[in-house]
């Protein structure tokens, strides 16, 4: 008979215990990679290939204007600091509004709107563009990838 109620005592902790404890989880689901239709990466392709063009284009024109005015000198690398960050959130923007863009033109472009950002931060407090020269080659780098992924 003790054995009998022993056996009930254990048969009953053990029920509360598979009752109290959590139940297995199942394995979160894989998110497959979203699948966009031909026609929607063409489109997001050639709009960011367009805009960093335009982006481009912006940065280049800011810097290029010649002066020998005092107070143009000190406006222009100011209107080049703007440009360089407009551009950067530009195609920032541009990247996320646009999330059917080929991997290998997303990887090049979004190298480029935090590049364009530590460029501005340096310059802002002076520095020189020879201490941004290994800036400048990863900025040059990333817009020839830009520039190949858009030839493709």
């Amino acid at each position: 008979m003790v054995l009998a109620f022993v056996g009930i005592v254990i048969a009953i902790a053990l029920g509360v215990v598979a009752l109290l404890r959590p139940a297995a989880q199942a394995a979160a689901p894989v998110e497959a990679a979203p699948q966009y239709a031909e026609q929607q990466v063409a489109r997001a392709k050639t709009t960011i290939c367009d805009d960093y063009d335009k982006a481009f284009k912006t940065v280049s024109a800011a810097g290029s204007l010649p002066t020998d005015d005092p107070t143009l000198k000190f406006a222009i690398p100011v209107n080049v600091r703007l440009a360089t960050q407009f551009s950067a959130n530009y195609l920032r923007n541009a990247l996320s509004q646009n999330e059917a863009t080929p991997s290998d033109l997303a990887a090049a472009a979004q190298k480029l709107p935090s590049t364009w950002d530590e460029v501005v931060l340096a310059q802002i407090p002076g520095s020189q563009n020879d201490d941004l020269s290994p800036t400048f080659t990863r900025l040059e780098a990333a817009g020839d990838k830009v520039m190949q992924a858009c030839r493709r």
